[in-house]
């Protein structure tokens, strides 16, 4: 008897500057308010099959600025946020280090720890998978993961990534950004 076990590709998203606004580091849930369009971008890969999974560097739990229940409840509140319509994530990875506060690690963007784990836990289509970020750091670890990146500027900020480095390209949000996936990813299937 063989088993066959089914891999999903997933888009794999930041967090600040992405999904909700950046308003510097976030210490508390309060301080989360999604962006326009972020809950219906999630609901749309939600509906596409694939996986929505959260990669985002948390060093404020290195800096001392936020402890690990904080960040677990940080995350509830996005997820409450997101559910709001009709949308949720499959799963979150953070990493909590900083290099200032003495903590080097294999997970904190532009590495691709984070999304090397979300791809083994999580039985991840790989050749099919996605970044959707909003800084060079994201566009590194999709580069270093061997994945294309949408680059989203969804707080006016003026970027000075070379997305020619990695295949990208660039949306004006994380809505625009998933769907223009979608029709790619979709039409290969």
């Amino acid at each position: 008897m063989s088993f066959y076990i089914r891999m999903t590709p997933a888009i794999f998203l930041d967090r600040d500057g992405t999904l909700n606004f950046d308003y510097g580091w976030i210490t508390s849930p309060a301080k989360i308010e999604l962006l326009a369009g972020a809950g219906d971008a999630v609901r749309a890969i939600n509906d596409a099959g694939l996986l929505a999974v959260l990669v985002t560097n948390q060093p404020v739990i290195a800096r001392g600025e936020c402890t690990e229940a904080e960040m677990a409840a940080i995350h509830h509140r996005l997820e409450s946020l997101l559910s709001q319509s009709g949308a949720h994530l499959d799963a979150i990875y953070y990493c909590p280090h900083h290099p200032d506060a003495g903590s080097r690690c294999h997970c904190r963007k532009p590495a691709p720890g984070l999304l090397e784990n979300a791809a083994h836990d999580l039985n991840i289509d790989i050749t099919r998978s996605w970044m959707i970020g909003d800084s060079e750091r994201d566009l590194g670890a999709a580069a270093a993961f061997g994945i294309p990146a949408a680059l989203v500027s969804s707080n006016q900020r003026s970027f000075k990534a070379d997305i020619a480095s990695v295949e990208a390209f660039r949306a004006d949000s994380v809505l625009e950004a998933v769907q223009r996936i979608l029709k790619t990813t979709i039409s290969s299937c």
